[in-house]
């Protein structure tokens, strides 16, 4: 069995960097002290804890970096305490350039899609200048740190209400379903089929990212993703969050 500790760099991070030193010894202590196999390690900013990505832990072509201490803090974590490091990154929730396409949902008797203000704000997977881009952060972060895996956030998901971006309704209607998300979820059986149709369109953009990832640092590289727990449990809940254990 594995044991496994996520590790948010938020906490391990300041800007006095005696006290981050002292930080990281007593970080990878804690780490060798509980046995640890396996870190899946942050490799964005999110100070606020809102979710959306607005800063990194790495040099990249698209996002500020807050600081460059990932790869510092996976090779210590990999040559003082054995442990295999997986790069903790978000799929969807980045703060990128203003024009890409946004997820958007439609409530049940609204006309117009809109951002969900309660959700992850997160950049749509049907649009291919977002997956473009995501890839480049992966392809930044695989250059500059070491690393044995990634750990794909929970914010690639997709309520029975999203996306209704024109991306994503393109993406349905090539798909043989119905341009209208009300339409499709008043047929049970084509809205279960759109909802696995997303589940496999957000799996496919991750299996898309690992291949970018393994491309620079070998077919070595391992994947998890974090899921949540209702997709697991009771299988029917993948049309609320076009997540699929299966």
């Amino acid at each position: 069995p594995k044991r496994i500790m996520h590790i948010d760099l938020d906490y391990v991070y300041d800007e006095n960097l005696q006290q981050m030193d002292r930080n990281i010894d007593v970080l990878i202590q804690r780490v060798k002290d509980m046995q640890i196999s396996t870190v899946y390690l942050q490799a964005f900013a999110d100070p606020d804890g809102d979710g959306l990505v607005k800063e990194v832990w790495f040099p990249n072509r698209l996002l500020p970096m807050k600081a460059d201490i990932f790869s510092r803090v996976a090779w210590q974590l990999r040559t003082r305490s054995g442990v295999n490091i997986y790069a903790w990154m978000p799929v969807l929730s980045w703060d990128l350039d203003p024009t890409l396409t946004r997820v958007k949902y439609l409530p049940t008797g609204e006309k117009k899609a809109q951002i969900h203000p309660e959700q992850y704000h997160r950049l749509s997977p049907f649009d291919d200048r977002v997956r473009a881009q995501v890839g480049m952060l992966y392809e930044d972060l695989a250059g500059h740190a070491a690393f044995d895996g990634i750990l794909f956030h929970d914010d690639a998901l997709l309520s029975d209400y999203e996306d209704a971006s024109a991306p994503a309704i393109t993406a349905y209607q090539q798909a043989g379903f119905s341009g209208s998300l009300s339409e499709i979820r008043q047929n049970p059986e084509q809205f279960k089929q759109w909802a696995r149709f997303k589940s496999r369109a957000l799996t496919d953009f991750t299996l898309e990212l690992s291949a970018r990832v393994k491309a620079i640092r070998g077919p070595h590289i391992k994947t998890a993703r974090n899921i949540f727990a209702l997709p697991v449990i009771q299988p029917e809940s993948e049309a609320w969050f076009a997540q699929n254990y299966a």
